[in-house]
């Protein structure tokens, strides 16, 4: 899907630069990341999923299954870490 509105379409801009300009949109979106092995640096928790971030290009945008803090229920903490899974 690409990002439309007045800010991305300029009648002024050649095609060209009108494609690079969405590319880069689509390049600074965060939306769509692979899932990821967090760990808790509280706990030790471990599970699979994304942390909760703020895209640059979709703001208001909220992914609900993301994470903000620990999963462990005893432990709630804020300071997880991401870490990339091997394939």
């Amino acid at each position: 899907m690409t990002p439309s509105g007045a800010c991305l379409t300029n009648p002024n801009l050649p095609y060209i630069a009108q494609q690079q300009l969405t590319t880069s949109v689509n390049q600074m979106c965060i939306c769509d990341r692979p899932l990821c092995h967090i760990v808790c640096t509280r706990c030790g928790f471990e599970l699979t999923g994304r942390l909760q971030r703020v895209c640059p290009v979709h703001p208001k945008k909220l992914a609900l299954m993301d994470l903000r803090e620990c999963g462990n229920k005893m432990c709630r903490s804020v300071h997880l870490v991401e870490v990339p899974i091997a394939q």
